[in-house]
């Protein structure tokens, strides 16, 4: 069923195509009446496709999931027996395409769907169950599942991720299913990582876990181990006002029992980690620092913005910045292509968004309001993606607890339109990534209107891009095959006009690519820093097009497989 309907209406030799842009009735329950009648903002230009869940056999996967988990369970589902949690994905079998990972908080624990895309030129995926009969329980997780490579294979791994159960991390098997080393082979307690990046120097990856330790990888014994923290809890020297606030807001009230207040140079995304950018609130140069808390269940919500000055020493700013204290800072970044960062805030004071300029920030009212209003025991969530290829951010809005999704398309000028509503996933049902191959970014939603909790959701994008792009895959040194903790810088040319133009982004853990939207740039250069500080520049690139980049500097066009070649049954990776 697709999203938009088109009616075309022929009159003699004149030919007048009348568009006409509707939600689809079957995506709407009876639940959201107002909703079937929303129609697509017509000045707008995001168009979505829902992907047929019968022909491409995610529905059938997943309802078979779900008979048999039940019948494995003796007939009726236990506590978290069937519990649809997060979807994610990573390309499993090293053909160039993306398959689905499917997560459950609970016993059925997690599902991989191979994307069937090379294999059959359309748009359809198997359960690797039946492809590997042999295969071991996948792991489920408190938030997602990560996918690396741990041993330097160029095969993606998969780290099980929780702070109550003890999944374990498995070893993918050259695209031919996981080995597991059986229990105790686990990284409990760690469920959200800092960062997945080579922390002792010998090559391999590691992960940063915070306060609770990290985790390094062996490959003598193909395993981890836990050690120290090298993270901080908060930067030293702060205002007391700023110290400990953790503890105080614990200390305060029943609520707070989960509340954390998490101290940011570099803001976080939920799909890349954290940004490449320094937090530089009022363009001095100097990296500030904003203090983001929260806590789940109706506990507190702060937002401190502390400016560092000339002796390095962080001073609070709320008052004169003009951000609220009792909202927390959920995306941080350029929205109106003033190339000034703005801020997204939640919390009980003005929810919205923060609009800056060289004077501080001031609240913009936005279509998003009424979806900010809408309150669940978690955090909301913003999920920045440029749909439509215009240089600025559209968002995929997603309350997590009352299970529902929302598509916003970024007007220009801090403006933003509702383009598409879901029901979801009770926590992380949000997967934004290139599932059709075709350059674009698509949605792919845990959850449907209707059956919600067997069925899939997989929006393709449809919409007229309005400018150029370039996608590229970066390939490091083994162990690090994918270079991830490389950070990659695109701009025009050497020019000082053109240096504002310039954009970052980091190599990816998990090997997915980079795409950069370049406007009505046709050809541009990129330069990679890699971890061990080397520099290769890349120029001359041609838009449009996909390139495989090497450490060496060669470039290889379109993607290339981090092994020999797609499949390869080899333990040696491409150097």
């Amino acid at each position: 069923m697709k999203l938009f309907t088109k009616l075309v209406a022929t009159a003699g030799i004149g030919c007048i195509a009348i568009t006409l842009f509707t939600f689809s009735d079957r995506l709407y329950s009876k639940a959201y009446p107002i909703m079937a009648a929303l129609n697509v903002n017509q000045s707008g230009n995001l168009r979505f496709e829902l992907a047929d869940d019968q022909a491409n056999q995610t529905r059938a996967i997943i309802q078979n999931w779900h008979d048999s988990e039940k019948q494995r369970q003796g007939g009726e589902f236990q506590s978290h027996g069937w519990w649809p949690w997060g979807v994610n994905g990573f390309d499993y079998d090293n053909d160039g395409d993306i398959d689905l990972y499917l997560s459950h908080h609970g016993k059925p624990g997690g599902k991989i769907l191979v994307n069937q895309l090379q294999e059959t030129n359309k748009l359809t995926f198997i359960d690797l169950k039946q492809l590997s009969k042999n295969l071991p329980f996948l792991p489920g997780a408190d938030d997602k599942p990560k996918f690396f490579d741990f041993d330097g294979d160029g095969w993606l791994d998969i780290a099980g991720l929780s702070d109550e159960s003890k999944p374990e991390y498995l070893f993918n098997q050259q695209g031919e299913g996981f080995l597991s080393r059986g229990q105790g082979f686990t990284l409990r307690p760690l469920s959200k990582p800092i960062d997945i990046v080579d922390i002792n120097f010998d090559g391999y990856l590691d992960l940063d876990g915070g306060l609770k330790g990290v985790w390094f990888y062996h490959p003598q014994t193909k395993s981890f181990s836990r050690d120290q923290p090298i993270s901080i809890t908060e930067p030293p020297g702060l205002e007391e006002k700023y110290q400990n606030l953790t503890e105080k807001h614990k200390a305060m009230r029943k609520k707070n029992r989960f509340f954390r207040a998490k101290y940011y140079q570099y803001f976080p995304t939920h799909q890349e980690g954290q940004s490449p950018s320094l937090i530089d609130l009022n363009f001095d140069g100097l990296g500030d620092l904003i203090i983001a808390g929260s806590a789940s269940y109706g506990g507190d919500k702060i937002g401190h913005y502390l400016l560092q000055n000339d002796k390095g020493q962080y001073v609070g700013a709320n008052d004169k910045l003009g951000l609220p204290e009792d909202a927390v800072p959920i995306y941080y970044g350029d929205i109106n292509g003033d190339n000034l960062p703005d801020l997204l805030v939640i919390g009980n004071s003005k929810s919205g968004w923060y609009l800056n300029s060289l004077t501080g920030f001031k609240y913009q009212a936005t279509a998003m309001d009424a979806f900010f209003k809408k309150r669940a025991p978690y955090l909301l969530r913003a999920y920045p993606v440029d749909f439509d290829g215009d240089s600025d951010p559209d968002f995929v809005m997603n309350n997590p607890r009352l299970k529902i999704t929302e598509v916003y398309e970024n007007l220009g000028n801090g403006e933003f339109t509702r383009v598409l509503f879901s029901k979801s996933w009770s926590a992380n049902p949000v997967y934004i990534t290139d599932i059709d191959n075709d350059g674009d970014s698509d949605l792919v939603l845990g959850g449907n209107n209707t059956e919600s909790k067997t069925r899939l959701s997989i929006f393709i994008n449809e919409s007229k891009m309005s400018g150029n792009r370039l996608t590229i895959y970066p390939r490091y040194k083994i162990p690090n095959i994918y270079a991830a903790g490389s950070i990659i810088k695109l701009y025009l040319s050497d020019a000082e006009e053109n240096k504002k133009t310039t954009l970052l982004a980091k190599a990816r853990w998990n090997g997915e690519p980079i795409t950069f939207h370049i406007g009505s740039a046709e050809q541009v250069n990129i330069e990679i820093s890699y971890p061990d500080n080397k520099r290769t520049r890349f120029d001359g690139l041609g838009a449009n097009q996909t390139y495989t980049l090497h450490y060496d500097g060669q470039i290889e066009g379109g993607y290339q497989a981090a092994t020999f070649k797609a499949g390869a049954k080899s333990q040696q990776a491409r150097p």
